[in-house]
């Protein structure tokens, strides 16, 4: 009789933060499915076991006494999943020092552990681990039906030598337990750069990352084999849990046998998914759905299921109201039009509009009243002092009591519509417009913001036309445009793009181009606003220059950027 051939799975999924009971359920449950279709390996993330985003839970004793008590119920569990070997990352204390490991669980026993120095220096982004270069540990190889197989965990794939001693001892496959966030490109980046590390090294390589939002961070997930020929072979899709499965032939080449998804969550308005990455997916597309799973997730795990906005009839709110429709339907939205006198009645139409194309809850409640209150009360203060952004800045706030109070009494998360562009600059009232418990659009520059429109309405019209091309105002005073404050947006975020993101001078962006005067200008309100920004709420971090993660700055210095 014919051996059966040697079959893979690779899964990409969803692991709770320091909830190793609900780990270990959801592992058993991945390794029952795998083992339905007759696979012999399961490769599951790193970290798998303890989720992502520790942060300072890694320094408690007791947490890490508890995940190892927990890894051995795990094997205990998976012992009904008899013959498979399950390969799944974790964090393990390790004579005296903290590892990023991953164990092969087999048969109802940890098998092997290979172990990967972890720095919690770098803990600001929660997973991922500075090793230290002066340690060897060598990955135990694992043997399967004549096939060798390494576990590689995260960076340590780049270590000086790591591939060639692999393939020295005659690994013929590499196990890469990854849990990296999220940014945009990052996947494209990741797999050119291990091409050209595995280029001479005749190894197959089979890579998987955790997938959702954990705070701020998005994970996509994004599976991937890259053959001994340096040849993508397969790559599941971003942002969906789901599970890859290969077998090998007779001529030691991999090949794909097919996919399944793993745990699906059911949204009416959610939009279509496949598990197979599309190469000609748009940006739009792929930005679009990071900032719908980081809602969602972040609303299930802050255990709310309803959501509260200030929708203004302006662009910023209309994107966020439509990414939340996605996210969490019309039934668990409250879209609320706060109106001043300066409120246009084109606002109040297109905002009454969108909130009918959607069919969400929705309310206008004028200001006026409360404004006028406060005016008469700081009347004997105030005097005959002229109106200055004093003013201005009392509506946002009169706007942030209003919404604070609703979500008190009806329930539901307050969601800040505030962009990336105007938290760079300041171009926001604190404790205004500002509140909320998530910002959809903190990493989302106002020229994306615009993109992002686009690309929805092409998928279904759900903002109406008019939001799009309406000139942005914040309408706090008589005629107000934001441009009167701020340069086009097209201008403004190439500058802040370079500043933040590429970390430029100032005197280099300017030899780059640009209007001296402006650069100067969004220099220092960059630099000025940083105590606004460490007052506002966590947003989907979707670039590598995020407010709150990859900003740290100090609130006062000197250094001119």
């Amino acid at each position: 009789m014919t051996e059966r051939p040697l079959t893979i799975a690779v899964a990409q999924a969803r692991f709770a933060v320091a909830d190793f009971q609900a780990n270990i359920q959801k592992i058993v449950a991945i390794a029952k499915a795998a083992q339905s279709q007759s696979v012999d390996l399961l490769l599951l993330p790193a970290l798998a076991l303890c989720g992502v985003g520790l942060q300072d839970l890694v320094s408690r004793q007791a947490f890490l006494v508890e995940q190892q008590q927990a890894l051995q119920r795990l094997a205990q569990e998976l012992a009904q999943c008899k013959g498979l070997y399950v390969v799944v990352g974790h964090l393990s204390p390790h004579e005296g020092q903290l590892f990023n490991s991953a164990s092969v669980l087999f048969n109802g026993e940890v098998k092997q552990t290979h172990h990967q120095l972890s720095a919690k220096s770098n803990q600001r982004l929660g997973d991922t681990f500075d090793l230290d270069e002066g340690i060897d540990l060598a990955s135990p190889s694992l043997d399967i039906k004549g096939h060798h197989f390494a576990t590689a965990i995260g960076d340590e794939i780049w270590r000086t030598g790591f591939t060639e001693r692999m393939t020295e001892q005659g690994v013929k496959s590499i196990l890469l337990l990854d849990a990296t966030p999220y940014h945009v490109g990052r996947i494209r980046e990741y797999q050119k750069r291990l091409s050209d590390q595995l280029a001479e090294q005749p190894v197959n390589l089979f890579y998987t990352n955790q997938v959702g939002g954990h705070d701020e961070l998005i994970y996509e997930g994004h599976a991937f084999l890259l053959n001994h020929e340096q040849e993508l072979q397969l790559e599941l899709d971003h942002f969906v849990e789901a599970m890859a499965i290969f077998q090998l032939d007779q001529r030691e080449r991999w090949s794909f046998v097919q996919a399944h998804a793993l745990s699906p969550e059911s949204h009416a308005q959610a939009l279509p998914e496949t598990l197979l990455y599309q190469s000609t997916e748009a940006t739009e597309a792929e930005i679009w759905r990071a900032l719908v799973l980081s809602t969602r997730d972040f609303l299930r795990d802050s255990g709310m299921s309803k959501a509260t906005l200030g929708l203004s009839g302006g662009m910023d709110s209309a994107l966020v109201l439509a990414v939340l429709y996605d996210a969490i339907g019309a039934d668990n939205i409250t879209a609320v039009m706060l109106s001043s006198k300066y409120t246009s009645q084109l606002s109040l139409d297109l905002a009454e509009d969108m909130a009918d194309r959607l069919a969400v809850r929705y309310h206008q409640i004028s200001i006026e009243p409360m404004f006028d209150a406060y005016m008469a009360g700081l009347a004997p203060v105030f005097g005959d002092l002229p109106a200055d952004t004093t003013e201005e800045n009392l509506q946002a706030r009169i706007r942030g009591v209003i919404l604070m109070a609703l979500s008190n009494k009806l329930g539901g998360m307050v969601i800040c519509s505030g962009n990336k562009s105007e938290a760079a600059t300041g171009y926001s009232t604190l404790y205004g417009d500002t509140v909320g418990g998530f910002a959809i659009l903190k990493d989302v520059p106002k020229t994306l913001v615009y993109r992002l429109a686009h690309w929805r309405n092409l998928q279904q019209e759900i903002i109406p036309p008019g939001i799009i091309s309406r000139a942005p105002s914040a309408e706090l005073a008589e005629g107000q445009v934001d441009q009167d404050s701020l340069p086009p947006y097209e201008v403004l975020d190439e500058i802040l793009y370079r500043l933040i993101e590429l970390k430029q001078s100032s005197e280099a962006i300017v030899q780059a181009g640009f209007d001296e005067a402006t650069v100067q200008r969004i220099s220092r309100l960059l630099k000025f606003n940083e105590y606004k920004r460490r007052q506002t709420a966590p947003g989907p971090r979707i670039s590598e220059g995020a407010f709150g993660l990859d900003w740290r700055y100090p609130l006062a210095h000197g250094f001119k950027y």
